[in-house]
């Protein structure tokens, strides 16, 4: 039993739209900001990842003629094997520190290993 008027409820009304989506669109209309921020941040990181100039290597030849697997040269050089593998499929690009241990550790000058420009085939 209520005592007195309804209290009025200040609720958005959303236009009538197909039952599938009306979820969908109280959720986007409510976080339509959130969303916004969120897809823009994630452009920004794709692009700021992108703009770089790749950097160009011979890690796996090199490697693979010291006899070393990529679990063992991570491990010589103080990074994660999965590490080694980004470096050799040029996915990521390293720090001037890993560069320098690397071709130490390989025997290799780093302009031997590493380049901006890609290596011709059978050097």
């Amino acid at each position: 039993v209520r005592h007195g008027p309804a209290k009025p409820r200040n609720r958005v009304r959303f236009p009538a739209s197909p039952p599938l989506f009306i979820g969908l669109n109280r959720h986007l209309v409510r976080h339509s900001v959130n969303v916004a921020l969120m897809l823009y941040s994630i452009y920004a990181i794709y692009v700021s990842r992108n703009q770089e100039e790749p950097v160009y290597n011979r890690i796996e030849e090199a490697r693979l003629a010291h006899g070393l697997s990529r679990q063992e040269l991570a491990d010589k050089v103080g990074v994660h094997y999965q590490t080694i593998g980004y470096l050799e499929r040029g996915e990521y690009s390293p720090s001037l520190a890993l560069s320098l241990r690397i071709a130490k550790l390989l025997k290799q000058e780093v302009s031997e290993l590493f380049s901006l420009t890609p290596f011709k085939k059978g050097k």
